[in-house]
């Protein structure tokens, strides 16, 4: 998780160009909630790197801080839009996204056009892959083909000859799905 994190915020600063800016915001979105502490966990690292990018003078110079903008979404469709409307209409350079590929979507369809762009390492949908549709989205993890081709090699190392796919009807759940139907099909299954 601290890697995906390092990689977010070292890819985000140099997507930006503070011409003079004394502190870049950064906007994150995730949910953190009770029953899922990895968001809450993440959360809490973002912070910390925040700190450690701000401690050392051999990432950002001198005149430059780093600073958060933390709107919890509560993995709620109504409070990813309206965090996206704040985000757009603040001073945000950048977003580190929702973690859900289906919250995803909704935060890059508001922000879209603005242009900022949005991080996120969780939202594996290979939809969001759709530069034309997603123009400000990047990934530090890999999309849902990377899980297809894993779980075409077990269907295979089993023997097995047909499946069932049953999948979630939202970005993560369908592009998974597409996904492992296309690799068993060049696999023939």
């Amino acid at each position: 998780m601290n890697n995906f994190l390092i990689i977010c915020l070292m890819q985000l600063i140099s997507c930006l160009s503070p011409n003079g800016t004394k502190i870049l915001r950064i906007g994150v979105s995730i949910s953190v909630s009770e029953l899922d502490p990895y968001y809450a966990d993440a959360v809490n690292a973002i912070y910390l790197r925040t700190q450690q990018f701000n401690n050392r003078r051999d990432l950002i110079d001198d005149n430059t801080k780093l600073e958060l903008y933390n709107l919890e979404n509560f993995q709620q469709q109504a409070e990813v839009l309206k965090n996206g409307v704040v985000f757009t209409k603040s001073d945000v350079l950048a977003i580190i996204g929702t973690g859900w590929s289906s919250l995803t979507d909704l935060l890059l369809l508001v922000t879209r056009n603005s242009q900022i762009p949005v991080c996120d390492g969780g939202s594996t949908s290979p939809m969001l892959s759709n530069k034309l549709k997603y123009p400000n989205f990047f990934r530090t993890v890999p999309q849902d083909s990377a899980q297809a081709v894993a779980i075409v090699g077990f269907i295979k190392s089993n023997g097995w000859k047909k499946i069932s796919i049953i999948y979630s009807n939202e970005p993560y759940g369908l592009g998974l799905a597409t996904q492992t139907e296309t690799e068993c099909a060049k696999n023939g299954i």
